[in-house]
């Protein structure tokens, strides 16, 4: 018999927040998350969670910090992947790979847990619910790497920095960890230039004119959406992509198992 959508006491966290948007949490759910929550670990700063062609089959839940993922060129250049924030897996692709495709660095001091393919097939086979949302997660982590892909094809500088700024805000407002008119940052612009393919000077340039023009603000570890709307139309960005359940509702879904 398939388990029941009921109420339990499960640990307020971003990725509970993440999850429960689209599926009300059941109790074979909650108790995997618990259980992960329990076994987090710290890592300081600049502690590689992952790195490319590892063959261990492992994922990670992040709990609380930065971290970003990467690759690294041959002259030593990095390309910055995506930031991943509090209620963020980091290393799903890599459990269906025989050897991860990229590397994961703590950007700040973290708090993960591990978990292996083994023990995340289990519980999608117990929680198809669970299984649903964490593949919507997938989904939705695909969508923002397309729009990077067309930050650094397509759109310019500036509404390229916009853009990416707009949507770490949107990440973390969905978290709690952010709000309508900005968030804390604690990284530095010289990993924004990585991720959006300039040089540390441009991006410098690009901030400073986004400030003078009224638009953002990025000082003392914060970002500061002085005009959203106004940020939103440079950028061309609608955060819809960020937001698209599949077909099936969330009442649906929990009506079915």
């Amino acid at each position: 018999m398939n388990a029941k959508a009921i109420a339990v006491d499960t640990l307020e966290t971003p990725l509970q927040r993440n999850l429960s948007k689209l599926v009300a949490l059941s109790e074979q759910d909650a108790q995997f998350l618990n259980d992960l929550y329990s076994r987090r670990k710290t890592y300081p700063k600049r502690y590689e969670l992952v790195l490319e062609g590892d063959t261990e089959q492992r994922g990670f839940v992040l709990w609380n910090g930065w971290a970003c993922t990467y690759k690294m060129l041959l002259d030593g250049a990095r390309q910055i992947v995506d930031v991943r924030i509090p209620g963020d897996f980091i290393g799903l692709r890599g459990l269906l790979l025989q050897a991860s495709d990229h590397s994961c660095i703590a950007e700040t001091p973290v708090e993960i847990s591990e978990f292996s393919w083994d023990e995340l097939l289990a519980t999608f086979r117990r929680a198809p619910r669970f299984a649903t949302s964490v593949l919507w997660v997938a989904a939705r982590d695909e969508a923002i790497l397309v729009e990077h892909l067309v930050d650094i094809g397509r759109r310019d500088t500036l509404s390229r920095t916009a853009h990416f700024m707009l949507e770490l805000g949107e990440r973390l407002q969905s978290v709690r960890l952010g709000s309508h008119v900005g968030f804390e940052c604690p990284l530095p612009q010289s990993l924004f230039a990585d991720a959006l393919g300039m040089s540390a000077i441009h991006m410098n340039r690009c901030l400073r004119i986004l400030r003078e023009r009224g638009l953002m603000t990025f000082q003392n570890n914060q970002v500061t959406f002085d005009d959203r709307p106004g940020l939103a139309e440079l950028a061309g960005f609608d955060a819809s992509y960020m937001n698209r359940r599949p077909p099936t509702s969330r009442s649906a879904i929990a009506r079915e198992v």
